[in-house]
């Protein structure tokens, strides 16, 4: 039962750690870059023409 209640403990840090460093306008800048970064990454990837990254909108 020591373990359960220590491993709850830790859990409840955590979660308070997250959750009070939490900023949605972090979140939402995060989220528009990466959809757009990994989107050119793996369109050029997928052509295997990595010039393709900084020139066209090539999309799957």
């Amino acid at each position: 039962a020591t373990n359960e209640m220590l491993l709850r403990r830790i859990l409840h840090r955590y979660s308070e750690e997250i959750v009070g460093t939490f900023s949605i306008k972090t979140f939402r800048f995060a989220r528009r870059f990466l959809t757009f970064f990994f989107k050119r990454l793996l369109n050029a990837a997928a052509s295997r023409n990595f010039r393709r990254l900084y020139t066209s909108r090539h999309q799957l």
